[in-house]
């Protein structure tokens, strides 16, 4: 086959049944301006425990309690965009001149993203042995950033299972083969993944040398408002075309 053959025609992927997860890096000075942040949440002596609403067995779990300085610093409402972008991506789309029609469960998405707003936000310095159970969160999107990584230990059985993040599809049936039901990743300092609020995930537990690792992480919540059904019209039209005119270049 030659070189001209092998290449791919201009094709288009359509995966409306699963939701994306995206994968972003955080730069240099994102990375320095959270963890001033949530350090200077643990020097508070009034700062709030959050152990009461989350599901990990991890003893220091603090709130985040200033919504828009985080929603500045991670730059939100871009990368709510570039993920309803993606997502568009997946789906099939109708474009005739400067009207795009989109599917029913994609129009209350772009809704429900438009008007979306920080929830709730919340760092963990997870310890040695400590982990998260499979959960899910409340909102539309939910986030999570790596701040802090200690050197572990070896994994005694599985190579970098300690200390991964695993997340679960939702779907009740995979084959193993085109399909899997679970991502295991090894997050790195600086690692951001932007996922629907529904995306069930766990987190391994480490171990460390000393005993005395410390792993940071940053979660949050992204909630939304109600659009009226003229707003939603004007979204649907001005976010599509942007979307498509983006994904397809």
């Amino acid at each position: 086959m030659s070189e001209e053959e092998s290449k791919l025609p201009n094709i288009r992927v359509y995966q409306p049944w699963s939701a994306p997860l995206l994968h972003f890096r955080l730069s240099e000075e994102q990375i320095e301006d959270l963890l001033e942040i949530t350090d200077l949440i643990l020097e508070d002596e009034n700062k709030k425990s959050y152990n009461d609403k989350l599901a990990g067995e991890i003893e220091s779990e603090w709130e985040v309690p200033d919504y828009e300085d985080l929603s500045e610093v991670l730059n939100l409402t871009t990368i709510a965009t570039q993920y309803f972008q993606v997502l568009a991506s997946q789906n099939h789309l109708e474009v005739e001149g400067d009207n795009t029609t989109m599917s029913q469960h994609l129009a209350v998405f772009a809704q429900n993203l438009e008007k979306s707003v920080l929830t709730s936000a919340w760092f963990n310095d997870q310890k040695d042995d400590e982990y998260n159970p499979a959960h899910d969160h409340t909102g539309v999107l939910s986030g999570v950033l790596y701040l802090k990584i200690p050197e572990y230990l070896p994994s005694r059985k599985h190579e970098n299972a300690d200390g991964s993040i695993v997340f679960i599809s939702n779907e009740l049936k995979t084959d193993g083969v085109m399909t899997n039901s679970t991502l295991l990743l090894s997050p790195e300092v600086g690692d951001l993944f932007l996922f629907s609020s529904s995306l069930k995930h766990q987190v391994y537990p480490f171990r460390t040398a000393d005993g005395k690792g410390i792993r940071r992480s940053l979660s949050f919540n992204m909630g939304h408002q109600t659009l009226s059904h003229d707003e939603l019209q004007k979204l649907m039209q001005n976010k599509l075309q942007l979307g498509d005119k983006k994904i397809n270049g």
